[in-house]
């Protein structure tokens, strides 16, 4: 007795490779007839692959498919090592170079300072905080950029010391 084109020992052994490989679906696309099986583990939720079967019932094996190469992305350069003592922030917050916005910084590159001289200031839950140097020397990195996030214990500047 045929169904849709289908003899019974075909769908029940269908049924069984279902069952067997607790498979979530199985789609049989012939010509002139068609089948879906939906087994026991069958999710509508799930991103499914229909996979059409050949006369012998058997999945086809795919042929692995050449992956598109995609260029790999260039590594960050690493941090310049630059000797000097780091000054590190004292708090989470915004550094700013400059007391106020269009005023120039306070401490340039290559600028000597002294212990206690205002470097530049953190700006936490809208109040502002001076951030003197710790140690006199001469100004040789800033790390934090002008109006940036920084957390406590990030290096603000570097200063070369005496």
């Amino acid at each position: 007795m045929a169904i849709m084109g289908f003899e019974l020992e075909e769908i029940a052994r269908l049924l069984a490779l279902v069952d067997e490989n607790d498979l979530e679906e199985m789609i049989l696309e012939e010509e002139a007839r068609y089948l879906r099986i939906r087994g026991a583990s069958y999710s509508p939720k799930k991103q499914r692959v229909s996979t059409a079967l050949a006369p012998a019932i058997a999945p086809p094996t795919p042929a692995p498919r050449p992956q598109p190469k995609t260029p790999t992305p260039a590594l960050p350069a690493p941090p310049k090592v630059v000797d000097g003592t780091p000054l590190l922030s004292p708090m989470v917050g915004t550094f700013y170079r400059a007391n106020q916005p269009g005023a120039p910084p306070l401490v340039e590159v290559g600028q000597r300072v002294t212990t206690g001289e205002t470097i530049g200031l953190i700006e936490a839950m809208k109040v502002f905080s001076e951030v003197p140097s710790e140690v006199s020397g001469v100004v040789v990195a800033f790390p934090a950029p002008d109006g940036k996030l920084v957390q406590a214990g990030d290096t603000i500047v570097v200063i070369k010391t005496d």
